[in-house]
């Protein structure tokens, strides 16, 4: 709840310009989660695609996000990797995948289930595009080769085998590893592969036309999430929590669009 807090607010910072609130807080949401590191990323991303439009303010906006991975980098240097020698003997699995893509594929199915009442109001107002179902299919039938299931360090590390509270629900009614779960969770990846296509559509739409506003940095939030999670050694679904928020509102301005300068306060 605190990186929670902390990623909410350095993101209204951002769009406020508050550049030095920005930094303080971004930083403090790193320091909270590591994978906080999307909300300075992506704030470089949005400043090097707006870059020729407000060149000072998109200039300190780069320095502060770069500044505030250094209390991370100064922490690495002290432990000598990414995390403390006793947090690597506990958590820490050789893993034959470098990337892990059974996270994303995890990510995007239980993002569908987290945010349900949005998801069927999306479906129910946006056009059925017949290309883009077929390439949402696609992406749902290749990623099928990496399914959800849990780490190797929560394997073998605790007594879960599941990746959080609605997978095991899942996992108890339909029986672990059943044709059913497998099913169920292939429909909630497809709907989430079909939602994420349509915010990739308007994303680049944005771009290619120029029409840059705040906004874009919602999306970018939540694509770095799926860019960087899976290089992570752990996957939860409880990981959702922080950028559901960013997540929720790209989807909601994908339906409702708003037409003038975009703004959260």
């Amino acid at each position: 709840m605190f990186t929670i807090m902390l990623g909410l607010s350095s993101l209204i910072s951002f769009i406020k310009n508050k550049v030095f609130l920005f930094f303080i807080l971004s930083t403090l949401a790193i320091l909270s989660r590591q994978y906080a590191v999307i909300i300075p990323a992506a704030v470089i991303v949005y400043s090097l695609l707006t870059y020729k439009n407000d060149t000072i303010t998109n200039r300190n906006n780069i320095i502060a996000s770069l500044i505030s991975f250094i209390p991370l980098i100064i922490l690495f240097a002290i432990w000598k990797n990414i995390s403390p020698a006793s947090g690597i003997e506990k958590w820490i699995v050789p893993n034959v995948f470098f990337y892990n893509l059974d996270y994303t594929n995890t990510y995007i199915t239980f993002s569908v289930i987290y945010i349900f009442p949005l998801a069927l109001i999306f479906f129910s107002k946006i056009k059925l595009n017949y290309k883009r179902f077929f390439i949402a299919f696609s992406i749902t039938i290749l990623l099928a080769v990496f399914p959800v299931k849990p780490s190797l360090a929560t394997l073998e590390f605790t007594d879960y085998k599941t990746v959080g509270i609605v997978h095991q629900v899942f996992a108890e009614f339909f029986g672990y590893g059943s044709l059913g779960l497998k099913i169920i969770l292939w429909i909630f990846f497809f709907a989430g592969c079909y939602i994420n296509i349509e915010i990739m559509k308007k994303f680049y739409l944005q771009v290619k036309s120029k029409s840059y506003n705040k906004e874009l940095i919602l999306p970018l939030l939540w694509f770095l999430f799926l860019l960087i999670m899976p290089l992570s050694y752990q996957v939860w679904e409880k990981y959702l929590t922080m950028i559901l928020p960013f997540y929720l509102l790209s989807i909601y301005l994908l339906i409702y669009p708003i037409e003038n300068k975009f703004t959260l306060l």
